[in-house]
């Protein structure tokens, strides 16, 4: 291009002086004292003059059409280059978790876990869960240079910009609670073996209850635990005293 350039210029200044010349010759002499000699140099020098501007406005056009494809060559060039820094700059994640069918997400995030995915420079929130199971939720910061967990009880390993985090969920048990009136009542959870114990802690899940006392009606409820305290109130009925049959 730096060739196309100096031609071009040159031309110019190639054009610029036959024209200079062109104007010489014919100021030199009156149209009376002309000679068909002097007329055919005219002709030839305006010819040479009218090919060396065409020659330099080729050349222009050639030099423009250079410097728009440097341009794009350029901006090819920046567009790679930025790719190839933000690719070197991706980690990958695996997370293992246990039990081994427990749901891993990104908290506010559109985007879909999979092992050894792909994670550019940023803080990521992920959480691990699973029913019947107390959910894990971390935080994972990545940067140019380095990637890291929020929490260190979590087993980490690190190979090649791929880092393995081993998570495992532990079982969730809630306290229960059940309010009898009267008081004394007593209650009994018919569809497990534990015995009824006021906090006693179960997983989520669904418990038949049953509440009783002599001289009340007795009263049977199904009742779910989800994922927080259940307290749970039951009122039993008096029974009637028969009446007396008169004599």
């Amino acid at each position: 291009m730096q060739i196309v350039g100096i031609e071009a210029r040159n031309a110019k200044e190639a054009t610029k002086a036959m024209k200079l010349e062109y104007k010489k010759h014919i100021q030199g002499f009156s149209a009376v004292e002309a000679t068909m000699e002097d007329f055919l140099k005219v002709q030839e020098i305006k010819k040479e003059v009218e090919n060396a501007q065409v020659k330099a406005e080729q050349l222009g056009e050639k030099l423009e059409d250079l410097r728009r494809a440097e341009m794009i060559l350029l901006q090819e060039i920046d567009e790679k280059s930025a790719r190839t820094s933000i690719a070197g700059n991706e980690y990958k994640l695996t997370v293992n978790a246990s039990p081994k069918d427990a749901e891993i997400q990104f908290i506010g995030s559109v985007q879909k876990y999979k092992p050894s995915i792909k994670l550019k420079p940023s803080t990521y929130s992920i959480r691990v869960s699973k029913y019947k199971y107390r959910s894990e939720t971390f935080k994972i910061n990545v940067s140019d240079k380095n990637i890291i967990v929020d929490d260190k009880k979590f087993k980490t390993n690190i190979v090649n910009k791929h880092m393995t985090i081993n998570v495992k969920l532990t079982k969730a048990y809630y306290p229960f609670y059940v309010n009898t009136s009267p008081r004394d009542a007593r209650v009994k959870i018919t569809n497990i073996p534990p015995k009824y114990k006021r906090g006693m802690r179960l997983e989520p899940g669904s418990y038949k209850i049953k509440v009783y006392r002599k001289g009340y009606y007795t009263r049977t409820r199904w009742v779910t635990i989800e994922n927080r305290k259940k307290i749970i109130s039951v009122v039993l009925g008096k029974r009637q005293s028969p009446k007396p049959v008169p004599n």
